[in-house]
């Protein structure tokens, strides 16, 4: 169990010092890769696992970049993308008859915009007094200041409502 602590504490400051500076390993050759991918077969894998997502980390920064924009931060995708990375070297197998950067790619794809769309919800929905410039004078200008309504205020309504009900209540006694 303390193995296990400080294996994975260690995969930590690995992933860590790979955001803090922004590097990441070159992707391994053809012949290194094919090696750990029939390592993944094994049953202890956990350091061709660890070898397969590490040097293919460039590849997720390179997906997370081109979704980098508006609403998502590069180092949000990245997290996202290499969740995708996991998943694509826990299910991949030489079964499937394409190289491991492209079922991964499309696993980082994936990941990404799932976690975009289910996110787009929050980003369409804005807030009425939300500020949204200032005027001529340079106060604020909210949004429910400048949306034009034809209706009766909420005030004016409640004031009629209850002027009638009063009505009402008169003309039935």
């Amino acid at each position: 169990m303390f193995d296990f602590i400080i294996n994975t504490l260690k995969d930590i400051a690995v992933f860590v010092g790979y955001l803090k500076n922004n590097t990441y390993p070159l992707p391994l050759e053809k012949e290194e890769e094919d090696y750990y991918i029939s390592k993944l077969q094994e049953p202890d894998n956990t350091f061709a696992r660890q070898k397969l997502i590490e040097h293919n980390l460039r590849l997720v920064m390179h997906i997370a970049k081109k979704y980098a924009g508006n609403h998502e931060k590069e180092d949000d995708l990245f997290s996202i993308g290499t969740i995708g990375l996991i998943k694509a070297v826990d299910s991949y197998s030489l079964d499937k008859k394409v190289k491991l950067a492209t079922y991964a790619a499309k696993c980082i794809d994936n990941e990404i915009l799932m976690h975009i769309s289910s996110n787009k919800k929050n980003y369409q929905t804005m807030s009425l007094s939300e500020t949204i410039g200032l005027d001529k004078d340079g106060s604020e200008l909210s949004l429910v200041e400048v949306i034009a309504s034809e209706d009766e205020s909420l005030d004016d309504k409640l004031i009629r409502r209850n002027r009638l009900r009063i009505l009402i209540d008169n003309l039935c006694i």
